[in-house]
């Protein structure tokens, strides 16, 4: 085939005039070439320097016509002449010139191309480009201005046809009627005449244009595209004349003509009644022929009626009305149809009809009548059904009534036919009574069943209605709801969806709303949505801001987002409002991408209790500064009730801390840090605060808006999707939704409880990758993993050179915290690493954390199975070893680890906590007196719970298949399922810890704190507790008191404070308590290295201390080459009051006993305890799934001694009492409701399988 050259070819176009212009070289004349073989070359560039040589002149062979290219820049000068020429031939309507000089310029086109093509004659791009462009210009030229003549002609004669042949039809009956009469006609044929000639002088108007079309057209259909090169086999697409579209003009065109041609036929059958004036019946058979419009037409008629010419003459008068074009034979047959003996009533027919249908459709509608219901019906009951209901169209009558008929007579055919008329739903109602739409079991019901979906107002259609009625053992009745609450508010689901809904529960027979509402469900949360998933787009800063936005909107109602300044308070205010706009932030803030956070606006602050930086406290400064107050030494919300036992100790160092009133609240100022003196509030504290301060704001508009903090988006995202817009079937669906998961989401028999499952599961995989990172060899660094053993992360000493720590063989870094970040790149960066790992603050969260630890940093696994981690692991271990050419030695030991197979998956045992715990929350429903606010949030968050349990129930289906020993998938491909499974899960389980939360503070009711006197005997204890009565009863002590702190590393302090005053026999009221010593058994880092021991009136002694401070689980980041055993823990631990025999020898021996990274049973494990002593946790890990939503912290005071009972007094030699003293209004200026309630429920979740 030709290779069209047009983007790459020069253009030619034959400049005649440059031919015969003197003064320019121009082309030569043809010349004659002998055949002779060319060498063939594509054709060059203009930059090119080295032209295209030919073995000799191109020719073309069997004598082809070649022309001798003169100067190619004055062709394109030249070409250019003759385009405006051309241009300007066809303004004047000049086409005849114009195409003869279009095409001397295809033929400079050709040769321009042809030049180029052989070489060696200087031309270029610049010469062929514009060529072409100067034809296709021309060829659009031509076809503007006849696309405009030819719409002008169309119409012109579109309306002369019309105006004529109306004209005609009344001249021609007048005639008829003159005839008819018996008179004369004479006038009226010149009438005729005259008539003809005008119109005939009319369209001639237009002749002359519609020549020049047709002629245009006729060259076009023989222009052809032009090439070139040897034998032309090379073409230039759309160099051709472009026919414009003249079908309409010629039917328009005949029209007239023949409509002229038939007037001059009528005119010679009239003059023979005038040349023969008394042959009557001459008279009436023209005129008959008059009428009918034809010999031929009045034949077909009278041979029905034989020399009856009365009938013939009543039938064309009646058809001229609106058929007088209609075939004839459709009017015979009718007519036949009927009956000739029927003839009024056949006439009585079409006249009903009139212009709605032709004589044919007329003809399609009488035989379909004929096969309705119960019989065909008379033809004067057709007419009178005609004259009864509204129509357009016979057509879509025939249509309707074809289906129609099939379950009734016309007169039941009707009413459906003017409900659907009315509803303009003629179309819909006739598909839906096609067969097989409405099901057999239906069938006698069709007509009521089209009736409803005649009048709907919905954009349902037949198909919709026809799956919806398939629904088995449901009645009449209640399919018909089904159907039309579809048809009222589809939900944006199929009615597929609907129907799967309606199958599967028979309870929802009378309740088409929660139909909606379970199909919507099933829309979000099937099996498609998994495999669907990308896990390239879970959650982000842009999904949780688009989140929490929608959340916004949800509170405001119809408020606009942009107004949030002017919202109020007074029905959010308090916890509720805390938890709302906490919700996409976090204690340690982050970001899965950058592992900057997206929570913060930036600098090193990644940790809400001990960093200003962090988004959560620079909010606060922003908040207390606008109010004209100087922030350079400002402070979090800071506990008064530690402050003041800490200011009654023998406690030296630091700047003292002033409290100043602001409103209903007081912010505090002092020099340096106070996270190490367990000072600092819980995040709803400080967010309960900036609300306290925006209610004596200067700018109360611009402080709301600080506090919300909206985000800003380059598009508004969309508004959150619902289930039920009533609301009324939530409650149904939540009730439902616990039922089907009860039996599913306990905890695997083989975990004792989650919370202990996490910690042994975490801690057998970092004892695996210690074990093996330690037996790795080679490279220039020694790589040690060391911390403890069990301890749930990884801890990996960094090499050094020198005082420089070294990373891939690089000594320039001066802090591990410098190296992080390029570690957590690295590590994504690894072939294979689909589970990513982030930069941030603490640990216990679902996904992978890195962050420094002194000389170490520290790894937290997330709850990933091993095998996601290995190979961002074995990048990190090359490069901590500063890695050489080859490989590192026994390398094997760490990339072969795998996750046995016969324990529970940890991330699925989460994810089922995680359930149990919105399972449990779910129990509470919101007050009926709520504010709209609370109530709009309140269903937002049952609309994404019930989605996220419903998906959640999948992603477990989903393990069991992912995880099923006898699986054939390959393991390549294995891998990747359980990558996707653990990132999916991880998100859904993060997704319902958050929204739970939500949910919890806006059902909570206002209740009074139980312990708030922390005086009265036996408060801070409650057997009912989850917690207490599943984990702090195996203790086996006598008793006990339960404290919830601020955070954990408060419990610390106050523990401290508890036991050196127990010691010293003071309580709370004593002042300048002397310092207790303590035995330091490896602490969490805030005692020693920031100095908590000294707020708790603590010096260190390990010879002669009467406190020991102790972490089961210990974090030790240097000093070791392996992990610290755990018998060496629990032995240098349980030997400060146990003899070695096992036996207290030291019962006044007060421990410490961090369990935040192990369990009560690690403590029952050391043996016999002292006396008394203290149990501290941190609950902003592990107790929340990794939410990391809050802060909080545990203390238990245990006791070998009961506390006092009844009613009697507190005593300061009674440890459990003077706990209440000490750690009591601690604790109770720490109690938040909200938080106690989460606490509670997490508590439940954790340690039993109740969902109560």
């Amino acid at each position: 085939m030709p290779h069209d050259r047009s983007k790459s070819q020069p253009v030619h176009d034959t400049s005649r005039a440059a031919a015969h212009n003197q003064n320019s070289s121009g082309i030569s004349r043809p010349a004659v070439i002998p055949v002779q073989k060319v060498q063939e070359a594509p054709l060059p560039d203009e930059g090119s320097k080295t032209p295209v040589q030919l073995t000799a002149w191109p020719v073309v062979q069997k004598q082809q016509v070649i022309q001798l290219y003169g100067n190619p820049d004055e062709e394109v000068a030249n070409a250019l002449i003759k385009k405006d020429l051309i241009l300007g031939l066809i303004t004047t309507g000049d086409y005849t010139t114009a195409i003869d000089s279009y095409k001397e310029l295809k033929v400079t086109l050709k040769e321009t191309y042809h030049g180029s093509w052989e070489g060696g004659k200087g031309i270029f791009k610049r010469h062929t480009e514009p060529m072409l462009a100067y034809v296709r210009e021309v060829i659009a030229a031509f076809n503007a201005p006849l696309l405009v003549l030819l719409k002008e002609c169309v119409t012109f004669y579109g309306d002369l046809s019309v105006e004529y042949e109306s004209n005609y039809n009344n001249l021609y009956e007048q005639i008829a009627s003159e005839l008819n009469a018996g008179r004369d006609a004479t006038a009226l044929n010149e009438s005729l005449k005259k008539m003809a000639s005008d119109h005939k002088e009319a369209f001639l108007k237009k002749e002359a244009v519609t020549a020049s079309i047709i002629n245009f057209n006729k060259k076009a259909g023989t222009d052809t595209n032009v090439t070139y090169a040897k034998d032309d086999k090379e073409t230039i697409r759309d160099t051709k004349l472009i026919a414009v579209p003249d079908e309409q003009l010629g039917a328009s065109y005949k029209k007239n003509r023949s409509l002229v041609a038939l007037s001059t036929s009528h005119g010679k059958e009239v003059k023979k009644t005038i040349d023969t004036p008394g042959d009557q019946a001459l008279k009436k058979d023209v005129a008959l022929i008059l009428m009918a419009g034809s010999t031929e037409r009045k034949e077909a008629i009278t041979a029905l009626f034989g020399e009856d010419v009365i009938k013939p003459a009543s039938i064309f008068t009646q058809i001229n009305k609106h058929h007088r074009s209609d075939n004839i034979a459709d009017v015979v047959t009718l007519l036949q149809a009927i009956g000739l003996d029927n003839l009024p009533q056949a006439l009585g027919l079409i006249e009903q009809v009139g212009p709605k249908g032709t004589i044919s459709e007329i003809n399609s509608f009488y035989t379909v009548s004929k096969t309705v219901k119960g019989g065909a019906p008379a033809i004067a009951e057709v007419i009178l059904f005609l004259g009864q209901i509204e129509f357009t169209a016979v057509k879509a009558l025939t249509d309707f009534v074809t289906e129609a008929g099939k379950h009734g007579g016309l007169n039941a055919v009707k009413p459906v036919w003017n409900a659907a008329k009315t509803n303009d739903n003629i179309a819909g109602v006739t598909d839906l009574l096609k067969d097989g739409v409405i099901p057999v079991t239906l069938l006698a019901d069709t007509l009521e069943i089209a009736l409803t979906f005649a009048g709907k107002k919905g954009k349902s259609n037949a198909a919709d209605w026809g799956k919806l009625l398939k629904v088995t053992g449901w009645s009449k009745e209640e399919l018909i709801a089904l159907a039309s609450a579809f048809d009222t508010n589809p939900g944006n689901v199929t009615p597929e969806r609907w129907a799967e809904a309606a199958l599967k529960d028979p309870t929802l027979k009378t309740k088409p709303d929660e139909v909606r509402a379970t199909a919507r469900l099933n829309h979000f949360a099937n099996s498609e949505w998994y495999e669907n998933h990308d896990t390239n787009k879970l959650s982000s800063p842009k999904k949780a801001k688009k989140k929490y936005t929608q959340l916004l909107q949800a509170l405001l109602g119809d408020t606009p987002l942009k107004d949030l300044g002017d919202i109020s308070f007074d029905n959010i205010k308090g916890d509720f409002l805390s938890m709302l706009v906490f919700f996409n932030r976090h204690i340690a803030s982050f970001d899965a991408i950058s592992g900057q956070g997206y929570d913060r606006t930036g600098g090193a602050g990644k940790y809400a209790r001990s960093d200003k930086d962090h988004e959560l406290n620079e909010q606060y400064k922003g908040l207390v500064g606008a109010q004209g107050i100087n922030v350079d030494t400002l402070l979090q919300p800071v506990s008064s009730s530690l402050l003041d036992l800490q200011s009654k100790g023998a406690i030296s160092g630091g700047k003292p801390i002033t409290s100043t009133a602001i409103g209903t609240t007081a912010y505090s100022t002092g020099g340096g840090s106070v996270a190490s003196a367990g000072l600092p509030s819980h995040n709803l504290k400080i967010l309960q605060d900036q609300q306290d301060i925006i209610a004596v704001s200067l700018d109360p508009k611009k402080s709301k808006e600080t506090l919300f903090n909206a985000p800003v988006h380059p598009i508004a995202p969309e508004k959150s999707r619902t289930l039920d817009d009533k609301g009324v079937a939530l409650d149904s669906l939540v009730d439902k939704q616990k039922t089907a998961l009860a039996g599913k989401i306990g905890t695997d028999p083989k975990y004792d409880n989650f919370h202990d499952g996490l910690l042994k599961d975490r801690s057998k995989m970092t004892n695996d990758l210690s074990n093996a990172i330690n037996t790795i060899t080679g490279g220039a660094k020694v790589l040690n993993a060391i911390g403890s053993e069990n301890h749930p992360s990884l801890i990996l000493n960094v090499p050094k050179t020198g005082n420089k720590f070294c990373y891939n063989n690089i000594a320039t870094y001066t802090s591990t915290e410098k190296l992080v970040g390029l570690m957590a790149t690295d590590f994504n960066a690894a072939p294979g690493q689909d589970v990513k790992i982030t930069v941030r603050g603490s640990f216990g969260f679902q996904r992978p954390t890195i962050t420094d630890t002194g000389d170490s940093v520290r790894l937290w696994p997330g709850y990933a199975p091993v095998e996601t981690i290995l190979p961002g692991l074995k990048v990190l271990v090359e490069k901590l070893r500063s890695k050489g050419g080859g490989a590192l030695g026994n390398i094997g030991a760490l990339t072969s680890l795998t996750s046995d197979p016969g324990q529970p998956i940890l991330y699925v045992e989460a994810l089922k906590t995680a359930m149990r715990h919105t399972s449990i929350a779910l129990n509470k429903k919101i007050a009926g007196g709520a504010p709209d606010e609370k109530k709009r949030v309140y269903d937002w968050l049952r609309t994404r719970l019930l989605i996220k349990l419903q998906q959640s129930g999948i992603l477990l289906e989903k393990a069991a298949t992912i995880y099923d020993p006898s699986s054939v998938v390959i393991e390549s491909e294995k891998k990747k399922q359980k990558n996707k499974h653990y990132l999916v899960t991880a998100d859904m389980t993060d997704k319902l810890q958050e929204y739970t939360m939500l949910y919890t503070a806006a059902t909570l009711e206002p209740a009074a704190n139980p312990n708030a006197n922390h005086k009265k005997a036996g408060n801070f204890k409650n057997t009912g507790d989850a917690y207490e009565s599943k984990v702090v009863s195996k203790l086996a002590a006598a008793d006990y008191r339960i404290f919830y702190m601020d955070s954990g590393e408060q419990a610390l302090i106050t523990a401290g404070i508890l036991a050196n005053r127990f010691q010293k026999n003071a309580d709370e009221t004593t002042s300048k308590v002397p310092k207790s010593t303590y035995i330091n058994r490896n602490p969490y880092f805030e005692i020693g290295v920031y100095k908590g021991d000294k707020r708790s009136n603590l010096e260190n002694d390990d010879v002669n201390g009467t406190i020991v401070h102790s972490d089961l689980s210990p974090v030790i980041t240097s000093g070791r080459t392996t992990p610290k055993s755990k018998a060496d823990i629990q032995k240098e631990t349980k030997s400060t009051w146990q003899g070695l025999d096992g036996r207290v020898n030291k019962p006044a021996i007060i421990p410490i006993i961090d369990i935040t990274n192990s369990s009560i049973d690690e403590v029952r494990s050391l043996g016999d305890m002292p006396d008394n002593f203290i149990i501290v946790e941190s609950l902003t890990k592990h107790e929340q799934l990794g939410a990391d939503k809050f802060i909080m912290g545990r203390l238990i005071a245990v006791s070998n001694t009961q506390g006092t009972q009844g009613n009697n007094q507190l005593v300061k030699t009674n440890f459990l009492d003077l706990a209440q003293k000490i750690a009591g209004p601690v604790s109770n200026e720490a109690y938040n409701p909200l938080l106690s309630q989460i606490r509670a429920n997490m508590d439940k979740a954790l340690y039993s399988n109740d969902l109560a």
